[in-house]
């Protein structure tokens, strides 16, 4: 779902990717594609003990060691967007939208042309699935940096969120040609480039004579998780499930999720729909159905 953000030393207005970080496996994996910390090699910060420390309480996934460390950088460099963004990705990680927001303004304070702030916006409105707002801040991001390929991503994802397919996988292409090849985002976009590709085309296919949709047999319950059942999270998870010449679902695309762990636990259920096939010309065929799992407090 969320998609990618794999890294070089990439420079999006004054934060730094994690480079050496990424090589060495420090980032841990629901990091990946979503979050944004200084580089380790900066000068302006890697003789500085609370920076260390802060990178090496991240590495170990302790992101609260990691965001007290960070906040000290920050009151010794007030003026640092970087750190900023920082604390503003670590929020992120660890569920707290609103300090995240607050981070990016104040990074925006600091420096106008950070666009890594607009993606903060843009990725903690996406996750609320306040879509119009994260939209409304991926385009000023963009405007900053039209080469900002995980900007670029997240538009992808958005576009997606409003149905808006031609265009998510054309945004998807221009992301994974900005993208470095050297780690996973650039298959990671690909393959969502060619499962919106496979979904167009089976949308075509499916307005044709001789086409029959599939017909979904079983109604998988998803699970309530206890964060989201003690904030009292409701609301739909909308997904793109394919389901392959057998019946069975074999892929999910999130369009638009929920908080408090109700996105996996949809695509969890969603992945164990079974279905009679569709049929073309009496043949059964893989197809694509959009599924909507609700959540509700009984």
């Amino acid at each position: 779902m969320l998609t990618e953000f794999w890294r070089l030393v990439f420079r999006y207005g004054a934060s730094m990717l994690v480079a050496v970080a990424m090589l060495s496996g420090f980032v841990p994996p629901e990091a990946r594609g979503q979050f944004i910390v200084p580089d380790s090699t900066s000068s302006t910060f890697a003789n500085d003990p609370d920076y260390k420390a802060a990178k090496e309480a991240f590495a170990r996934l302790d992101y609260s060691a990691a965001n007290k460390f960070y906040g000290r950088v920050a009151k010794k460099h007030p003026r640092s967007s970087e750190i900023r963004i920082a604390l503003a990705s670590l929020a992120l990680l660890r569920n707290k939208p609103q300090e995240a927001l607050k981070h990016a303004a104040k990074a925006l304070e600091v420096d106008p042309a950070c666009a890594d702030a607009y993606y903060i916006e843009g990725r903690t409105r996406f996750l609320q699935n306040r879509i119009p707002e994260a939209r409304i801040a991926v385009d000023k991001g963009l405007a900053l940096n039209v080469k900002h390929w995980v900007l670029k991503t997240l538009q992808a994802d958005v576009m997606m969120a409003e149905r808006r397919f031609e265009p998510a996988r054309t945004a998807f292409a221009e992301a994974r040609s900005l993208a470095p090849r050297e780690f996973d985002s650039s298959k990671r976009l690909t393959s969502r480039f060619e499962a919106v590709s496979e979904y167009l085309a089976f949308k075509e296919l499916a307005s044709q004579p001789g086409t029959k949709k599939a017909r979904i047999l079983n109604n998988p319950r998803p699970e309530y998780t206890p964060e989201a059942r003690a904030y009292g999270v409701t609301g739909n998870v909308a997904i793109l499930v394919r389901l392959n010449e057998s019946g069975v679902a074999d892929r999910a695309i999130v369009l638009t999720g929920l908080p408090d762990g109700l996105t996996e636990s949809a695509r969890k259920a969603v992945l164990m729909l079974q279905s009679e096939p569709a049929m073309r010309d009496g043949k059964p065929m893989a197809s694509w159905a959009e599924v909507r799992v609700n959540f509700s407090i009984r």
